[in-house]
């Protein structure tokens, strides 16, 4: 159970705050997929309430009480719970806090596969931002093995053509640019550029670093 206290200005009142996260969660279970994009994570996240927007809304109190509501309501094994861990994880790695934000996705993860089992593209969202972390903190060998775990589910997805699989590839190649490895970088930017210069377009800013990784890696 989370603890904190509730500043009373973030709602007016706080019976409107059941009817909120019902609305939130009823979105997040029935709408179709969109892209949402971090400024942290260039890799597409399938979300539908982005944390920064939740947080102004909120406040990270209020948030961490609809992750407690979400698993009283859905229980641990349901989607909708392992997303909202998704953003209470992506807000912690924006804070800085890397060692609660890795707890966060690690728990994502884990519902994701009670859920869904081991290939479905949303474990491949967590596994790339679990990635992300180790890549930060310099832990280059774990970041590759989990980007491309993450390239093995999307293989068995969405394919070698869809713009997830573009994305995974540039985090895959800026890591191996981080960690000395120009030569293998080359052929993930290479696939990566190619990818989404179908998906996205030339002029998209994901198209243009995979372009600007691969002058990094000549």
């Amino acid at each position: 159970m989370f603890e904190c206290e509730v500043p009373s200005l973030l709602f007016s009142s706080d019976r409107l705050f059941p009817f909120f996260v019902f609305f939130y969660f009823f979105l997040i279970t029935t709408l179709h997929t969109s892209p949402s994009f971090s400024l942290f994570f260039p890799f597409r996240v399938r979300v539908y309430v982005r944390p920064d927007d939740m947080c102004m809304q909120m406040g990270t109190c209020r948030f961490r009480k609809a992750i407690e509501l979400a698993v009283q309501v859905f229980g641990l094994n349901h989607a909708a719970v392992a997303k909202s861990y998704s953003n209470y994880g992506r807000l912690l790695f924006r804070e800085g806090q890397l060692d609660k934000a890795k707890e966060f996705f690690v728990k994502e993860l884990e519902i994701l596969h009670r859920v869904y089992g081991t290939t479905h593209p949303d474990i491949s969202v967590a596994l790339n931002n679990l990635a992300l972390i180790e890549l930060k903190r310099g832990h280059s060998t774990n970041s590759f093995k989990l980007l491309n775990a993450a390239v093995d589910v999307l293989k068995n997805t969405f394919g070698e053509k869809h713009e997830d699989f573009g994305m995974v590839m540039l985090n895959l190649g800026i890591a191996k640019i981080l960690d000395g490895d120009k030569e293998g970088a080359k052929g993930d930017l290479s696939i990566a550029a190619e990818v989404l210069k179908t998906t996205y377009g030339e002029d998209n800013v994901n198209t243009k670093k995979a372009m600007a990784g691969l002058q990094l890696a000549s």
